[in-house]
């Protein structure tokens, strides 16, 4: 298949990743800053990051190009080395900016508890809700039926 850049459709699978990348550029700079960090070592930990993220494209544009995403059902990408990585990497002192100090304990008050506690158990429910009915919607239907 061929496809054009200039199709809105293909457009946003270009221009969304790249704003994306560009927030976290963004982002980086400023919690660096924030934190007290110079300006020099703030510009030169975002060209790092965008310099990351610039090549993490580049491998999935080369990787979707081979076609290795083709097989997606058969042969799934191994996301679970990269949340290990990202584990292993921030449970290192060499990556943990802030230090023990300064903890991230605001996830620990509402509304962040209420995420886990109330959101996610009521799309829980949800879905078995849907499951269920789809589930006597499929034993009422005649075989062949849509």
């Amino acid at each position: 298949m061929d496809f054009s850049v200039t199709d809105p459709v293909i457009a946003a699978f270009i221009v969304i990743p790249v704003l994306l990348v560009v927030a976290l550029v963004w982002g980086t700079a400023a919690a660096w800053r924030r934190s007290g960090a110079s300006s020099a070592t703030a510009a030169r930990v975002s060209l790092a990051v965008a310099a990351a993220a610039v090549a993490w494209m580049a491998a999935t544009w080369a990787t979707a190009q081979a076609g290795i995403f083709q097989n997606w059902n058969q042969n799934p990408p191994p996301f679970a080395l990269l949340v290990a990585a990202i584990v292993a990497l921030s449970g290192t002192p060499r990556f943990q900016y802030f230090g023990a100090e300064r903890l991230n304990v605001w996830v620990t008050y509402p509304p962040f508890v209420w995420l886990p506690a109330v959101m996610v158990l009521g799309a829980l429910a949800g879905h078995l809700v849907i499951f269920r009915a789809l589930r006597l919607q499929g034993q009422t239907r005649a075989p062949g039926e849509l």
